[in-house]
């Protein structure tokens, strides 16, 4: 854990045990209140299945590169990722890239994010920042869209993952009024108003 004054390394009695894993079901959180490190699933775990955490930096690195993240926990993986490296390598790449829009402006871009998605949620890559960011990403376009449906539908998808990561929660992904108050509602019904490009081309491509 990288802290203010350094790196901490902790041991737990019993998270300690949870095994390793390259698409882990599970975020690892620091909660300094309490002094504790929490476990938290990071999609639904079914009865029976085991519970992972990961001890790599970024999963969606290539397999050599978190191979050589646990290299100091004496791990060798060997997760479906890592036994077919040449199968994952390019699905997490992908998600790397496809992960870094900052708004999707056409319904071009609102597909490949819904690419993206079916790709982590391929690669249970729940645990990923990748996963939070596109799912944000589409909640974003279909508010801006005023598609009430799928921004809720995603708003929901987003207000879990943000609550298993620990991360700040907002009204506005599960309240279709506080939607309608979002800068990204907003600014669509002045772009309709107004036909700017990125309205006409939602329009265009709709068409």
């Amino acid at each position: 854990m990288q802290g203010k004054f350094g790196r901490y390394t902790s041991i737990y009695k019993d998270l300690s045990r949870v095994n390793h894993s390259c698409s882990p079901n599970t975020y690892r959180k620091f909660h300094m209140a309490t002094f504790s490190m929490q476990l938290r699933a990071a999609r639904d775990i079914e009865e029976g299945e085991e519970i992972f955490t990961t001890f790599t930096t970024d999963i969606l690195q290539p397999a050599a590169e978190r191979a050589k993240d646990l290299v100091p926990y004496g791990i060798e993986c060997t997760c479906r990722a890592c036994l077919d490296p040449t199968k994952s390598d390019p699905i997490r790449a992908a998600v790397r890239v496809g992960s870094k829009h900052d708004l999707y402006t056409s319904y071009a871009e609102i597909d490949a994010g819904v690419r993206t998605l079916a790709r982590i949620e391929q690669e249970e890559l729940h645990a990923s920042v990748a996963y939070r960011q596109t799912l944000h990403e589409l909640f974003s376009a279909y508010l801006y869209l005023h598609d009430e449906k799928t921004a809720l539908m995603y708003g929901e998808k987003l207000w879990l993952a943000r609550l298993a990561a620990g991360e700040a929660l907002y009204d506005v992904f599960r309240n279709a009024e506080a939607m309608k108050k979002s800068p990204q509602w907003i600014t669509g019904k002045l772009a309709s108003r107004m036909g700017s490009p990125a309205h006409v081309m939602f329009k265009f491509a709709s068409s």
